[in-house]
């Protein structure tokens, strides 16, 4: 027979799951509270333009984004509103840079316009397409439209099905070098005329609109050729 105290298993674990149980299914409840919440339904949406949108507007950004108000902020699937806008302009011609929650109700979307600043020749058509600073665009224009762009010249400027052709992609170190001066890349087309690419020589003329040349040679993608700010004259 056993003389020595009998010895009570504690309950202290027993007790620590019990705890961590209910801490969970709290902070599971507090979570559940706050987003559907209607403190923290969405009342207002917001589209931010980098530049002054041509061709749509703040409504046609919201009637594509399909986000209604009501909805709790917390739900917001981000990347089906950016798939959903962008490709309501088949002419890529949006970007949407960022969907920000702005805490308790408001929803910004900040919007990139892609603006045509030059026009190259599609290959056996007297058509042209409109591209942007980037060459993301895809816009087809007449011959006759094209005249209010940088129209690019030579014979190796010319395209088929996209723009990933050398020495017209090396044309963007021009317009960056243009932009360095304090052109804004929107309006490049109204202060240079046409770009002519001797691609024998990997020389560029630029013809600006006031009728005066500028030539670069560029054999590397990453070369920007520098021009005198002094060139820079007031764009209307």
């Amino acid at each position: 027979m056993s003389t020595g105290k009998q010895r009570i298993k504690p309950l202290i674990g027993y007790i620590s799951k019990t705890k961590l149980i209910s801490i969970i299914v709290s902070v599971v409840t507090v979570i559940s509270i706050i987003m559907f919440s209607s403190a923290l339904n969405i009342d207002r949406i917001d589209v931010v333009f980098d530049t002054i949108p041509i061709g749509f507007n703040q409504d046609k950004i919201l009637e594509l984004a399909r986000i209604n108000t009501g909805d709790p902020i917390f739900i917001l699937n981000e990347t089906k509103i950016i798939e959903q806008i962008e490709s309501g302009f088949s002419d890529n011609s949006v970007k949407v840079k960022n969907i920000e929650r702005i805490f308790p109700n408001k929803i910004e979307i900040s919007i990139f316009e892609r603006l045509p600043v030059c026009a190259v020749r599609i290959e056996n058509s007297t058509n042209f397409a409109l591209a942007d600073v980037d060459f993301q665009l895809n816009r087809i224009v007449t011959d006759e439209e094209a005249k209010d762009y940088i129209v690019l010249l030579g014979e190796n400027m010319r395209i088929q099905n996209d723009f990933n052709i050398k020495h017209i992609t090396m044309v963007r170190q021009i317009f960056l070098a243009f932009i360095k001066i304090n052109v804004p890349y929107y309006a490049l087309h109204k202060f240079i005329e046409s770009i002519y690419c001797d691609s024998l020589e990997s020389k560029y003329t630029v013809k600006l609109r006031d009728g005066r040349s500028l030539s670069f040679v560029l054999n590397n993608k990453d070369d920007v050729p520098t021009i005198d700010s002094g060139l820079l004259v007031e764009v209307k």
